[in-house]
């Protein structure tokens, strides 16, 4: 059987019953970024004991028509009591005529490599394209083994940067003020979208939400009492995420965000934690976002994401000329401009 939720409560309800995923696939998530007249959706089946909930974005296309999407994050579905054997041909056909009888023309997703079992559900289903990778530090070896793995530079930045200044963790309306304040300085110098510009609302939904949990971390400067770097932290079951780092222009130098980064591996950790996830970066280990991650920990994985036409024949009609002929691996193409 498969269902489409909309309700907070209805898809609150789904992911606890199946106990793993990640806070890119909450409600209050979806919520905090969807735009004007877009719609969170929750498409959930289950089939005996077996439950498979995929979290979406639905937008209007034309007329009748939608498609569905991924907001910004690693989503992809997550489930429970589905393992390497598992047939997903009812969940597969459930999942086609759902879109058709929806009208929803395409399906895209950003996966996440720390769910399991993506692969046996989409298996057959759509297109897996891995693009890139994303490093992380594995929060179940003790600290020593993480820090051996730190680069000469990183160790000597730290060792200063611990003289000099001090980790705290606060997140009143103030403290969030004060860190979308350095945040939005950060985003100035890197001349970033505007849909990257987060503001309070986006900050109360999530620190509020009891889905998750938040952590806003900050690096005092000892004499000034100035911030001079911050993080913005998410964790929800196995899975934490460096989600925002900022850092004040004026000790921009010293390379702050180094003792954040540190202070945060040592912080997030439990029994239950496995993976503490940096992100990813442009142009990939060669990249400078990408090179200054892994002068932490070397752990990478494959980032992928997931394609879905449901209805060629509207796919293919919409297109202008323009977007059928120009080379692009945009998806979908009707969206190109």
């Amino acid at each position: 059987m498969i269902d489409i939720i909309y309700k907070k409560e209805d898809w609150n309800k789904v992911l606890l019953e199946i106990g793993k995923y990640d806070f890119y696939h909450t409600y209050d998530y979806h919520v905090a970024l969807a735009k004007k007249g877009e719609i969170p959706i929750l498409i959930v089946y289950w089939e005996q004991e077996k439950k498979i909930a995929f979290p979406f974005i639905k937008k209007n296309v034309y007329g009748k028509y939608s498609d569905i999407t991924s907001v910004h994050g690693y989503l992809g579905p997550i489930q429970c009591n589905v393992d390497s054997d598992f047939d997903n041909a009812g969940f597969k056909s459930s999942f086609e005529n759902l879109l058709i009888s929806e009208n929803i023309i395409t399906a895209f997703s950003k996966l996440n490599p720390f769910i399991k079992g993506q692969d046996e559900v989409l298996n057959a289903l759509g297109n897996i394209e891995a693009i890139g990778e994303l490093v992380y530090f594995d929060q179940q070896m003790d600290d020593e083994t993480q820090k051996s793995f730190y680069s000469r530079n990183t160790r000597r930045s730290l060792k200063k940067l611990r003289q000099t200044a001090t980790v705290v963790e606060r997140k009143t309306p103030k403290d969030i003020d004060d860190f979308i304040k350095i945040y939005h300085q950060t985003m100035d110098r890197l001349g970033a979208h505007k849909k990257f510009y987060y503001g309070n609302e986006y900050f109360d939904r999530l620190v509020n939400s009891n889905l998750f949990n938040c952590k806003i971390l900050f690096a005092i400067d000892d004499e000034t009492k100035e911030t001079i770097a911050a993080a913005f932290a998410t964790h929800s079951c196995e899975i934490c995420h460096l989600e925002l780092i900022c850092t004040n222009e004026d000790f921009s130098k010293y390379g702050p965000s180094r003792i954040v980064y540190d202070e945060a591996r040592a912080i997030l950790k439990n029994e239950q934690i496995k993976y503490l996830v940096l992100g990813g970066g442009s142009g990939g280990r060669e990249g400078s976002l990408m090179k200054f991650k892994s002068s932490f920990t070397q752990n990478y994985i494959d980032y992928r994401i997931w394609k879905y036409i449901a209805i060629p024949d509207i796919y293919e009609s919409i297109q202008t000329d323009f977007q059928k002929s120009v080379d692009s691996d945009f998806f979908p193409r009707y969206r190109i401009v």
